[in-house]
């Protein structure tokens, strides 16, 4: 570690509603509270104590409810809000999630989507590639309390404690049988292809209205991850559906995709975070599991991992990350993985092609020419944290203090700082309301 950098730029990073709304104890009966945050592809978006949504990143078909043209600055050739944060809507906002193209929230009452809708992101009961700058309701009349996304979906939690979900379903990530959905067309080109998890002669298939997930009933929290859903009832625990490649799911199905809720193979478990291949889970006694794809140490089990599958080592079924110290909290990238210890340290263990081990560390090991690390590094800081998100290749972390600080890859402007680059370790955010 050289030392941490401490700047007063304005960044956001992402962290869903279970790090906390709630007052932290700060010594000496001072309370701070600690934001809510919503992290997706290529973008960040906050909730501060103002309860005004702020986003930052990758700003391409008007998904933070502004003209891309009128931003000054760019990411890796995109308009983006990089340092100045975009306000999303005018009305207190009270949940936020952001998908790759889109962004929906709960603004006053209303629950409305900005940005790209080609495959039914905006829950409008159409799908089309214009760009919406202005927040569209979504159709129907749930009454929406809290809102999670993968990359083409979006799901919302009830007052009634059901779950309603919109978007892409093309492998089960609205709890409905593909086959019963709508033809969204085929990708435009392979790289759309490639961000959705589809051969590119496959047909997307899509919901453009929110629909009830059957079998769901009294749930109290979501996760999302950029292909799967999970929800949590106090009766039944944790049950996800979506991508299943290699187990990545973590439920006890060999199913490539699964579109029923299906308890985790798990038992007991507290939190759960899914990535695009892999996922990982923590459970009452704070043991940290993963499975799916490993190849690049995201499993943490160092060169152990069970299984082989096409893309290298993977865990077909959740194994426990021994080096782990017990935890609390859970978050799962492309190809990294970190949990919040119960004494508020984070270990990462993973890719580390772009800082997303936050410890500043030039000797990691070599996963095929890529650094990483096979076993659970700790993240470089000296304040304890208090919650977790991650997405892609970037981490970002609640502070006891009740700042926020966030690594990895920033090039898309989501971790706020300018000019757009990599943290090698966490980055301190000040500012923010």
């Amino acid at each position: 570690m050289t030392g941490l950098r401490f700047a007063p730029i304005l960044a956001l990073a992402a962290l869903v509603a279970a790090c906390g709304t709630g007052h932290l104890d700060l010594g000496g009966g001072v309370a701070r509270s600690a934001p809510v945050f919503a992290m997706g592809a290529n973008g960040t978006c906050i909730l501060g104590s103002d309860a005004t949504a702020r986003c930052f990143g990758i700003a391409t078909l008007g998904r933070f409810g502004v003209d891309p043209s009128t931003l000054a600055y760019t990411c890796n050739g995109a308009p983006c809000a990089s340092v100045e944060p975009v306000h999303v809507g005018e009305l207190a906002t009270t949940s936020i999630a952001v998908g790759e193209s889109f962004v929906c929230a709960i603004i006053g009452d209303v629950t409305q989507c900005f940005g790209g809708n080609a495959s039914g992101t905006l829950g409008r009961g159409v799908h089309d590639r214009s760009a919406h700058v202005t927040g569209l309701p979504i159709d129907g009349s749930f009454g929406f309390v809290e809102l999670v996304a993968g990359r083409g979906h979006t799901c919302g939690r009830t007052t009634t404690g059901d779950v309603a979900c919109w978007g892409v379903g093309a492998h089960g990530e609205l709890g409905l049988d593909p086959m019963t959905l709508a033809d969204c067309g085929m990708p435009v080109d392979a790289s759309e292809a490639a961000r959705f998890a589809v051969a590119p002669t496959d047909t997307l298939r899509c919901n453009a209205t929110a629909t009830l997930v059957p079998g769901l009933g009294g749930i109290s929290a979501l996760r999302a991850g950029p292909f799967a859903t999970c929800a949590f009832s106090p009766t039944s625990g944790w049950r996800c559906f979506g991508r299943n490649v290699d187990g990545s799911l973590g439920v006890a199905s060999a199913a490539p995709s699964v579109s029923s809720p299906t308890a985790l193979a798990t038992p007991d478990v507290v939190d759960v975070a899914l990535g695009p291949t892999h996922g990982c889970v923590v459970d009452g006694l704070g043991r940290v599991y993963c499975f799916g794809h490993g190849e690049l140490g995201q499993l943490g089990l160092g060169t152990s991992a069970p299984d082989v599958c096409t893309s290298g080592p993977c865990a077909l079924v959740p194994t426990r990350v021994v080096d782990a110290p017990r935890s609390q909290r859970v978050a799962v990238g492309d190809a990294h993985s970190c949990a919040l210890t119960n004494s508020g340290s984070i270990v990462c263990f993973g890719s580390d092609a772009a800082g997303q081990l936050g410890d500043s560390d030039t000797t990691s090991e070599d996963c095929g020419s890529i650094p990483c690390a096979r076993v659970p590094h700790q993240v470089a800081y000296i304040p304890s944290f208090t919650g977790v998100s991650a997405n892609g290749d970037g981490t970002c972390a609640t502070t006891r203090d009740g700042d926020l600080a966030c690594w990895g890859d920033g090039t898309n402007g989501a971790l706020g700082a300018y000019p757009p680059r990599i943290e090698t370790f966490p980055y301190p955010i000040y500012g923010i309301p």
